[in-house]
């Protein structure tokens, strides 16, 4: 599993020379650091790190490790976690499939082999949460180990062994299990006479610190003066306390040493997102595009030509478009006998069997036109993306009777009447 690593500190003090690349920053005072970091299950939290979860996949063969089980009720699912290098490195973990929406889950923290001696199963929070997908409630479970054994060496023999948290959860439908860690490194160290808070987090889950700097996965992010917009990567030359430092970290994320280095500084701060590609300009031709129906008939927008058009882009997958269904629907009901509005919901950058399960399972909620974008998960060649310039959905055009855009915006907001207002002034 890869992931990426992630380092927060406070009360650093930054100059405007070493925002930039390129300017060495090394003082004549500045001497290497030996820092000795602290595990808390908390941090996360704390310092709202935010964190990654990954995915385990199940399997029904048996870990070979597995010696003693507790007694299932269901079907029982199997699947390994890799947390250090040493020879108990690799954790089972069972999952009891009871029904669709409801399990229990067995994880073997201390790595000896025997499921029934980590207290039982890991869940211990069930409920049901709304899926917005379907419209509809599905089951929901999640639990944490506090104390995960960790095992350093090799495959062989064990050199050294920590602890720490994990926490699970699970959703109905989705594949596996989902695991994350809570916690992080943390200490506090006096670089030139300045103190920094430094909160080291693993997110790859395998909580082993030392590595090569060989792809996007593998940064230490982090954030000074305790800032998410303030980024850096300690495997690159870090601004700290007015110098410049290198860092090396132990396999086990306890030890941090940094040493002064005369190498550029990196540019601190998160990059610049792309900015949005405008949609098409109010008064411009609606490009004229072919759809197909859930019956495999095609269409066309030009056939409704002569008509406002209320042109919604949605996914099956997208949940705010879900939440501007209702509001869609309610506006079709109210003018589906029209002849001169008509609503059009352009299923795009999905799977068609995904829509053809969606439509027919949606169909006592909503009786809205639905169509589907040949191009699927094409998004480049996407009706949606090729014709209209849209970069997020939902996404809501507003074409007049002579087929010229009229209106459009991107997002859902609550009790929004863009739609009533634009289609009434049009309709004058």
């Amino acid at each position: 599993m890869n992931g990426m690593l992630a380092v927060v500190l406070s009360s650093v003090v930054l100059t405007g020379s070493n925002m930039h690349p390129g300017v060495s920053q090394q003082k004549p005072d500045a001497t290497p650091l030996n820092v000795q970091l602290k595990y808390d299950a908390k941090a996360a939290a704390t310092y709202k790190l935010g964190y990654r979860p990954m995915a385990n996949p199940l399997v029904d063969d048996k870990p070979s490790s597995v010696r003693k089980e507790p007694s299932y009720t269901g079907k029982v699912q199997y699947g390994t976690i890799r947390i250090g290098n040493g020879p108990r490195a690799l954790h089972p973990v069972a999952l009891d499939v009871i029904s669709e929406s409801e399990w229990k889950l067995y994880f073997d923290a201390n790595a000896n082999g025997d499921l029934t001696d980590d207290g039982g199963d890991v869940f211990t929070e069930r409920k049901q949460i709304d899926d917005l997908r379907n419209q509809t409630k599905k089951g929901y479970a999640s639990g944490a180990v506090t104390k995960v054994r960790v095992s350093y060496g090799t495959s062989k023999s064990e050199s050294q062994s920590t602890h720490v948290s994990l926490s699970f959860y699970k959703y109905e439908g989705s594949p596996g299990v989902q695991f994350f860690d809570p916690g992080a490194y943390v200490a506090d160290v006096n670089i030139n006479g300045m103190t920094e808070k430094l909160v080291i987090q693993d997110a790859t889950g395998e909580h082993i610190f030392t590595r090569t700097p060989t792809g996007p996965d593998t940064p230490i992010w982090g954030y000074l003066k305790a800032d998410g917009r303030n980024r850096v990567d300690f495997m690159k030359p870090v601004p700290l306390g007015g110098a410049v430092y290198a860092s090396t970290f132990s396999t086990d994320g306890r030890s941090l040493k940094l040493t002064p280095t005369t190498e550029a500084a990196q540019m601190v701060g998160l990059p610049k997102a792309a900015p949005r590609p405008p949609l098409l300009a109010v008064g411009s031709p609606a490009p004229d595009f072919t759809y197909v129906r859930l019956d495999g008939t095609t269409g066309k927008l030009s056939d409704f030509k002569g008509k406002v058009v209320v042109l919604d882009f949605w996914a099956t997958w997208c949940g705010p478009c879900m939440m501007a269904m209702p509001h869609l629907e309610e506006f079709w009901k109210a003018n589906k006998n029209s002849d001169k509005v008509t609503v059009l919901a352009v299923c795009v950058w999905d799977a068609e069997d995904a829509y053809k399960r969606w439509v027919p399972a949606n169909k006592d909620k909503y009786t809205l036109p639905f169509v589907f974008d040949p191009a699927a998960q094409n998004n480049a060649n996407s009706i949606a993306k090729k014709l209209y310039q849209v970069s997020g959905i939902p996404t809501t055009y507003i074409i007049d009777a002579n087929g010229n855009v009229a209106a459009n915006w991107v997002g859902y907001q609550e009790n929004d009447t863009r739609i009533e207002d634009t289609v009434k002034k049009l309709l004058k």
